[in-house]
């Protein structure tokens, strides 16, 4: 007899017991999920002294266990960052959890305490990124600076295609060699390129483009702390006035084109690169970067978003200790009320 699977329950506010159990969603889904959690999860950092709750955690739960979770940080006095994720089997309920951490950073918004900056949501790399992607997506947040992964694991290029490409170059007058060792200023400046954590670039690979003995771009194959080895499409431009897509694409080429063990993956910033028929079988991409939502301060909230005021374990001013829910006394001190249901959004 097929078990049955457990029902899931109504989206409500994390308790401070969840924490266990939101760390055990990530350790389960996602690659090195609990080193992940640790840097995403806003509980126990500093107190950033502002008039509105910093964070606020939502979970939906399975049986026992937390199947989708979703959660606003004030990273600072004005930016914020959105998690979501959710166990694949119980995909249903992924945008509605984005709906209601959405609908928090509308309450901060429409109270005027603060002038909310950036709103940026985490997404990680992976199996799961295009499923939330589409509830980002559905939610009207947008991507305007997307960065294309194409998976180079066992591709097999098409050296003639490469060939073709670095002909052009050559045609045109661009050279196409080792970066000389005598570049020490060339490669200080790779030393600092790049984002946090820096990736490493594997200094034997890389490529210069030139034209009459003056460097215009260099190229190579980088590594970060978890030893992914990646090649740009985009090379570090010398030269900005130099930048051309003949350039770009004949120095990738002549890097694939040497390669005996292919990196792990070719990224791309923008829009992905017209590359199909360099391969036997085209690239697998997937979308990434991240993704912004355009906060409208002046926006009235809707009835159901105001219920979102009543968590009684909502953190203020960041102290730690829960917000009483109730009636309070001439004494000053709260009466608790009873637990308040938020509504399923269907």
């Amino acid at each position: 007899m097929a078990r049955r699977q457990p029902e899931l329950s109504h989206i409500r506010p994390a308790r401070p017991t969840d924490e266990p159990n939101i760390r055990e969603l990530f350790e389960r889904f996602l690659v090195d999920g609990g080193n992940k959690f640790d840097v995403v999860w806003p509980g126990g950092r500093p107190a950033l002294g502002v008039l509105v709750p910093y964070y606020e955690v939502f979970v939906v739960t399975a049986g026992r266990r937390v199947v989708g979770v979703s959660w606003y940080e004030l990273l600072d006095r004005c930016n914020v960052q959105v998690v979501v994720l959710t166990d694949p089997q119980y995909d249903e309920p992924t945008w509605q959890l984005l709906r209601y951490a959405q609908a928090c950073v509308q309450v901060i918004a429409s109270a005027g305490v603060i002038r909310l900056g950036t709103v940026t949501a985490w997404v990680p790399v992976g199996a799961h990124a295009n499923r939330l992607s589409a509830a980002y997506t559905k939610q009207g947040w947008s991507r305007p600076n997307p960065m294309w992964l194409g998976l180079l694991q066992g591709a097999t290029p098409r050296h003639e295609v490469l060939e073709s490409v670095v002909r052009q170059a050559t045609d045109a007058g661009i050279t196409l060699r080792p970066l000389s060792p005598e570049s020490s200023g060339i490669r200080e400046l790779l030393s600092i390129t790049g984002e946090l954590p820096r990736p490493r670039y594997q200094l034997e690979t890389l490529w210069e483009a030139s034209r009459d003995g003056q460097i215009l771009a260099v190229n190579g194959v980088t590594f970060n702390d978890a030893k992914v080895r990646t090649i740009a499409a985009e090379p570090v431009w010398i030269d900005d006035t130099a930048r051309s897509p003949l350039i770009s694409l004949a120095l990738l080429a002549r890097l694939l084109r040497g390669m005996t063990v292919m990196p792990d993956l070719l990224r791309a910033d923008g829009r992905r690169p017209p590359l199909d028929d360099w391969f036997v079988t085209p690239l697998a991409w997937s979308e990434q970067g991240n993704y912004v939502l355009t906060v409208d301060h002046d926006r009235l909230l809707e009835p159901w978003e105001d219920t979102l005021g009543w968590n009684p374990y909502r953190l203020w001013l960041g102290l730690g200790t829960p917000v009483p829910r109730g009636v309070r006394r001439d004494d000053g001190v709260y009466e608790r009320g009873d637990s308040r249901t938020i509504p399923n959004l269907r």
